[in-house]
């Protein structure tokens, strides 16, 4: 039996859920619905690197105009390694395979695959309390919402990411692992830059220190207006220093430049480069979290072969995002 016609509920609305849900529609499945928590669709965070793997997937769904009207254009490397204390050039990785990466601010890419999708399967302000799993004669499965709204369906996909509430559903509570490091996101305008410090960064650089590294991502381009320096700085820190409730919050820049103090002049740049950008001295901080790996990130639901939740992106395997991958399932 196909699944054309089976009722598939997408929980979260971030790129997994939305990279699925354009999977889901591209195959012809009919009755797709995605559920997310918040009040309207939004990525926080900084650059976002795409492949070509990721990429193939992405033009078969006819996003490929939409995705290059806001990214990077032809870089010359797929990345470019520094000395963190001199600043020298180590090496670098050219591109590897067609098509060429990516490069892009995390919120444009969600309009990408927001559009070639009908208003009419996404659904907002819908934060997943339970999940029903019901007897013969009755839908397999009822989603209860936090407003006191329900919904019936088939197939439940859990990409709620690493606080899953569709994993603590299945039994699968278990706590995430701090990874020893943080993650700083920001931006630095090129124009904040002194000028030769601004072409380095118009290529991927990464200036690789002792459990440390500055990862810059040139995004957008300049014939929309959205070219930026996207810092993505990875330093290893005690969960002790981490003071807040959230697993992302933001820190003084500060903090970031006590880590690199003794960097390298460019570094200092884009330091600078960082006030200049934030009114309030701060910046995008964020813990990492990985999984110890389950058995089975899925439930088949009695009897019904066809029916049953399974977990995608984080809610099932998180990992750091320097070995992440993006989570385009073709069903």
């Amino acid at each position: 039996m196909g699944f054309e016609d089976k009722r598939v509920a997408i929980i979260g609305g971030g790129l997994g859920g939305m990279s699925f849900l354009n999977a889901a529609l591209h195959t012809g499945l009919k009755k797709v619905q995605l559920y997310e928590q918040a009040g309207q669709f939004g990525e926080v965070g900084a650059g976002v690197n795409i492949t070509s793997n990721a990429n193939r997937v992405l033009d078969a769904f006819g996003l490929q105009e939409s995705m290059m009207r806001k990214s990077s254009r032809k870089l010359p490397s797929y990345m470019e390694y520094h000395n963190y204390k001199t600043g020298d050039y180590v090496g670098h990785i050219g591109e590897f395979s067609q098509p060429h990466a990516r490069l892009l601010h995390r919120a444009h890419l969600l309009d990408s695959l927001k559009e070639r999708v009908p208003e009419s399967s996404l659904n907002l302000d819908k934060h997943l309390v339970s999940v029903d799993r019901n007897a013969a004669g009755a839908a397999p499965y009822t989603l209860h919402f936090q407003d006191g709204s329900t919904a019936e369906a088939d197939i439940v996909v859990g990409c709620d990411g690493i606080k899953s509430n569709v994993r603590r559903d299945m039994g699968l509570g278990d706590d995430p692992i701090y990874a020893g490091q943080v993650v700083y996101r920001g931006f630095v305008d090129y124009k904040d830059l002194p000028a030769e410090t601004a072409q380095l960064l118009r290529k991927t650089v990464n200036f690789r220190g002792p459990k440390r590294h500055v990862l810059i991502l040139p995004i957008g381009n300049q014939e929309t207006g959205t070219d930026r320096a996207a810092v993505v700085a990875f330093m290893s820190e005690s969960l002790e220093a981490w003071d807040s409730e959230s697993w992302m919050s933001r820190s003084d820049i500060d903090t970031l430049q006590e880590h690199v103090r003794d960097w390298c002049p460019e570094v200092q740049h884009i330091i600078a480069g960082l006030r200049k950008s934030s009114q309030d001295g701060k910046m995008l901080k964020q813990a990492l979290y990985v999984r110890d790996p389950i058995d089975k990130w899925y439930e088949m639901k009695s009897g019904q072969k066809d029916c049953g939740i399974i977990l995608l992106g984080d809610s099932a395997h998180s990992t750091l995002p320097h070995q992440g991958t993006f989570h385009c399932i073709c069903i």
